[in-house]
């Protein structure tokens, strides 16, 4: 049966006519018939997006029971009379979605409803509730909750693992098949009333873990959140469940995942990662999972409770007398409080044992301590919960025959069911809460506790207490409950430890009155501002930002059953034809490919990763094309890759990720960068090889121009911990080395330095100032390498700084040498354990370098007031930070560029004659390049103003801070190399293809789109950037897998030898050129 949206739904619950047509007004059921539902069935397998009529703000709460009470009607008639359940979480949460937020309710009844019934209830909770139900066969529904929830889930997320038949039973496919089928059509129901486009969709708890998998496959770009109200176990528990990988990918379809506590959050991320493979990152305190280009964010923060509700009841008549019985009852004694569902992990018959430890140390206790314990009915039911009833019993008798006398019994044991206000009184009149829970995934009873101590004026009359006295309460908590790391004045406790308990039970009773009242402050201080309705507007607020993406990104669903997820993806992103790719490398001559190995040329998955026949034939046939040059970029060692393709004559090879360079078989190997010290080896390989020794699974890899630590094989946690630590050591060791260490992919890499200023982040510019023939910077680090491609130069600071020298004792006055650090801020940063200090002098009202001639000079070119120049440099010199070109615009409203042409070349004829370097034309030259220089003039300008100097000092210290890594050898310079000598030879390629696998390629990627439109292409170039498969990348295209790619480079080597044959062996002049990269 198709879904309908939600507002045909309205539609039939207002009595309107519906845009189909229909005999009777009534709601469809939906999977109402008895059944299983394995995995594998789905009819709506293929994703629609399609808008719904309706657009308003809405959330879709779902919850395994709506919150809903129901009893039959008293006349008899069969009718059912329902209310709101005032207890439920999933109403009081409505109370922090704001009144313009409207809230559709979708979950299951309590009572069974008769099947000729059900439309006419549909009907009545949609009209009047806003409710849709899900109605569960009840042979299924028994399966579902009372079997797989309640002996599979329930369990194993508190920690039981079924070692016998007794404990939970062996696993049941039967169970998990029903738990499919429930969760499905609690998944039509969702689709009935949504409107995906527009509504949110929040989860709740363990029943439904895979009900994100169908909706998302239904509405690839749902606005899906998940809470989790129980534990989740560690990885060593949770790794025995049959299905786990089911029901992680399951959650990962949503777009927010909800815990109670860190550690329910770091076991989920810590399963992920060692059974899916998936890490997870932490970005300004939000705590992220890359799954397949989706963000799955993890939301952190526990539940509160429904102050308003428990006020009101505090207020009730009917409370203020039950205060008033129990205070005579227990008039004399100190009464101390538990209240706990009866099952076995409550930790009731603990809590009685330490009650009785407590009699048996301090005789003096006796007659004065009351334990009072409500046992609520159990919400599961079979032998444990027996069980756990018949000891309870029997160790409340034990203890009251032994310790109990006329008119006083040590524990009072209520298993009956009470009213709300009479558990209320409870709290009222007890001087400490007990929770000793051996597992729970939250447990709300302290809340309810603080909240009931903090009372009213009557009620403090009632128990003959001063209104304006100070309130007071204690608490003695498991630390094995949720609740316990935000109730930081509690007494923690083991409750396996009975004589701790009992200890911490004694020290409940007889801590001071001003400290009771200090740790009720603190407590209720908490209780009260993060209630039910903070937490559900945090949490609905966290879904929006996790949500915020979706309509920016091209999504595709993959994947049977419930292993399927989606794919998101840069709306740009697309599948390569490789019809069209081969029709144009037909139309053009000069080509630039470039390509991956691992994973490209052979399959990612093979043992053997050496070349195939069919591999290296196709790129021979490329090869013997006079218009390729084919590049092969590895991470191999160049001796390895030179045996591999020894047959490739005219085979380009980079090894190493492009360390080493050979253009083809008889040419030399030559180096991409000027790197000829590896003494940092020396200092490098000890700190690996230690924590090899102590990390087990990993292992170094040596290279030539590298040394890698892999830690593939080692325990993930471990091994993630040990690559930090590996990591911050070397950075230490090595600060004042020309190396770059950086993290991968389960590896830690130490390679060569390659600071390549234009390659920075693309922000604001900055320059370096000399005056005179003195160099005026300071860097701590005299040996770090530096490259500008702008200057034609690659050497140390100590070597710059002497050519910056040679050059300025030419030059008359201030010369700006446009460096181009590129950074959003002049501030303190750091560059991997390197400060780079900048220091230059500003003169007070003097003018030895002739600043206010050329200020003259360059006024007249611009046409700009002093005082406009003086409020751009003040500003700038008192550390504003917004670039300087905004402060032009801003400032200097009716300044164009050719004005700052024009100043430009004012600026250029205040040089000397004599300029032996040629600066002055590289200048010149580069006008566009040399924007910065306009802020030096603004800075000197400023000097002439009486205003400024009060904001300039004699010596001003710039200290510049890098926080992207810095750049090192990659695959992108190999691409770089390459395109920078076809240029050189005259040949600008038109034809330019780069496929890779991994990350490695990213860099290759980057390179080959930012040519575009550059001097080292054609400006017909065609661009194809392709990965291998569907997955987030800086490439356009993508490939499905080897098959493909080889199917496509074939294609290139036909075409190749058809024109070959047509012309016989007169080969165009044009150069192609293939690269291809391996990891």
């Amino acid at each position: 049966m198709g879904s309908r949206s939600y507002s045909n739904l309205l539609d039939l619950a207002s009595g309107d006519n519906p845009n189909f047509s229909r005999e009777k007004k009534r709601l469809p059921r939906v999977a109402t018939v008895a059944g299983i539902l394995t995995e594998l069935d789905d009819d709506n397998s293929v994703g629609s997006d399609a808008r719904s009529s309706i657009s308003q703000e809405r959330i879709i709460i779902v919850g395994n029971q709506l919150p809903l009470r129901a009893h039959p009607s008293s006349d008899g008639s069969g009718r059912w009379i329902f209310s709101w359940d005032e207890d439920s979480l999933l109403l009081q949460l409505k109370d922090g979605l704001g009144d313009d937020v409207e809230v559709i309710y979708v979950g299951s009844l309590k009572e069974e409803i008769d099947t000729s019934q059900q439309d006419d209830v549909a009907q009545t909770l949609l009209e009047t509730f806003k409710c849709v139900p899900a109605f569960i066969p009840p042979a299924l529904f028994s399966k579902f909750y009372h079997g797989f929830c309640k002996q599979h889930l329930w369990p194993l997320f508190h920690y039981m693992l079924p070692l016998s038949p007794d404990l939970g039973g062996r696993f049941d496919r039967s169970l998990w098949q029903a738990y499919v089928s429930v969760n499905k059509i609690f998944a039509d129901k969702v689709m009935e009333v949504i409107n995906p486009d527009d509504d949110f969709v929040w989860v709740h708890d363990y029943h439904l873990m895979v009900l994100p998998t169908f909706l998302r496959k239904r509405f690839n770009r749902v606005k899906l959140g998940f809470f989790l109200h129980s534990p989740f176990p560690s990885s060593e528990i949770y790794r025995t469940l049959p299905i786990r990988d089911e029901l992680l990918r399951a959650l990962l379809n949503s777009d927010l995942i909800g815990f109670h506590t860190f550690d329910y959050a770091r076991h989920f991320l810590s399963c992920c990662s060692r059974m899916l493979g998936l890490s997870y990152q932490s970005k300004r305190g939000y705590i992220g999972l890359e799954y397949y280009g989706r963000t799955v964010s993890i939301k952190i923060l526990p539940v509160g409770i429904h102050i308003g509700q428990l006020q009101s009841v505090l207020n009730l008549h009917e409370t203020e007398a039950k205060v008033a019985q129990l205070r005579d009852q227990f008039r004399g004694q100190t009464v101390m409080l538990g209240v706990d569902d009866m099952d076995i992990f409550k930790g009731i018959s603990l809590k009685l044992l330490a009650m009785e430890q407590l009699l048996l140390q301090h005789p003096d206790k006796r007659g004065e301590v009351v334990l009072v314990q409500i046992a609520n009915p159990a919400r599961g039911r079979g032998r444990d919960v027996r069980e756990v009833q018949s000891e309870t019993h029997a160790t409340v008798r034990r203890i009251n025959e032994a310790f109990g006398r006329p008119g006083y019994a040590p524990v009072v044991l209520i298993d009956s069911p009470l009213q709300f206000y009479e558990r209320i009184a409870y709290y009222v009149i007890a001087e400490s809460c007990l929770v000793t829970a051996v597992r729970d995934g939250m447990n709300l009873i302290p809340y309810e506790y603080i909240i009931c101590r903090q009372g009213n004026e009557k009620l403090d009359e009632t128990l003959g207490l001063d209104p304006s006295a100070a309130k007071k309460s204690m608490l003695v908590v498991s630390e094995f409950i949720g609740c316990s790391p935000s109730l930081s004045g509690a007494i923690r406790v083991n409750p396996w430890n009975i004589d701790a308990v009992a200890e911490a039970m004694d020290s409940a009773l007889i801590v001071p009155e001003p400290e009771k009242q200090l740790r009720h402050e603190k407590h209720y201080r908490y209780v009260s501002t993060h209630d039910v309705a903070y937490w559900a507007r945090s949490f609905l607020q966290d879904l929006e930002r996790a949500c915020r993406d979706h309509v920016r990104r091209r999504c595709w669903g993959i994947g049977f059953g419930l292993g399927f997820r989606v794919i998101a993806l840069d709306p740009n992103f697309r599948k390569l034809s490789v019809e069209h790719i081969v029709s144009a490398y037909k139309r053009t001559k000069n080509r630039a490919i470039l390509l991956d190995y691992d994973g490209t040329m052979i399959s990612s998955g093979s043992i053997s990763t050496t070349p195939n026949i069919e591999a290296v034939a196709i790129l021979n046939s490329l090869c013997r094309d006079p218009k390729n040059v084919v590049f092969l970029v590895s991470g191999k060692d160049r001796k390895t890759l030179t045996e591999w393709f020894s047959s490739c004559e005219r085979l380009g090879i980079a090894a190493e990720h492009g360390y080493f360079l050979r253009p083809s078989q008889d040419a030399n190997w030559e180096t991409c960068v000027s790197v000829t010290e590896f003494d940092w080896k020396q200092i490098a390989e000890p700190v690996m090889k230690l924590y090899t020794e102590t990390t087990d699974g990993s292992a170094i890899e040596t290279k030539e121009s590298a040394l890698v630590w892999n830690y593939q094989y080692a325990d993930p946690d471990f091994g993630s911990c040990q690559a930090k630590e590996l990591l911050d050591h070397l950075e230490s060791v090595l600060a004042n080395e020309p190396v770059s260490v950086k993290s991968g992919q389960h590896i830690v890499e130490v390679k060569p330095q390659l600071w390549s200023l234009e390659r920075s982040q693309k922000l604001s510019l900055e320059a370096l100032y000399y005056v005179g023939n003195e160099s005026l910077w300071k860097i701590t680090n005299p040996n770090i390498w530096y490259q500008s491609t702008f200057l034609g130069i690659t050497m140390t600071v100590r070597e710059m700084e002497q050519k910056v020298d040679a050059l300025a004792q030419h030059v008359e006055g201030l010369l700006c040498l446009p460096v181009l650090l590129e950074l959003d801020q002049p501030a303190a940063v750091q560059i991997h354990g390197r400060t780079i200090r900048i220091e230059f002098p500003v003169f007070n009202g003097e003018d030895p370098m002739g600043w206010i001639f050329r200020a003259e000079k360059y006024q007249r070119a611009t046409g700009i007031t002093e005082a406009q120049l003086m409020t751009l440099a003040a500003a700038h010199l008192t550390g504003d930070t917004i670039p300087w070109y905004q402060w032009l615009e801003r400032t200097i409203g009716n300044l164009c560029w050719p004005q700052f042409t024009q100043a430009l070349s004012t600026r250029f004829g205040t040089l000397e004659e004599a300029d032996p370097g040629g600066l002055r034309e590289e200048l010149k030259a580069n006008v566009q390049i040399l924007k910065p220089i306009t802020l030096a003039h603004a800075f000197e300008l400023a000097k002439l103003q009486e205003e400024a100097h009060t904001v300039i000092t004699k010596q001003t210290t710039v200290v510049i801070d890098q926080t992207s890594p810095t750049p090192g050898v990659n695959k992108g310079l190999v691409a770089e190399h390459i395109l920078a000598t076809m240029t050189q030879k005259g040949m600008l390629p038109d034809f330019f293809l780069c496929i890779g696998d991994d990350r490695s390629d990213e860099d290759m990627f980057e390179v080959v789109m930012s040519a575009r439109g550059g001097p080292s292409l054609s400006p017909v170039a065609e661009v194809f950037a392709c990965t291998v498969g569907q997955k987030p990348s800086k490439a356009k295209y993508y490939l499905e897998d080897t098959t493909e790619i080889l199917r496509m480079l074939q294609g290139f080597a036909n075409a190749s030898e058809q024109v070959q044959a047509q012309a016989g062996r007169n080969a165009p002049q044009a150069s192609e050129l293939v690269v291809i990269g391996r990891e």
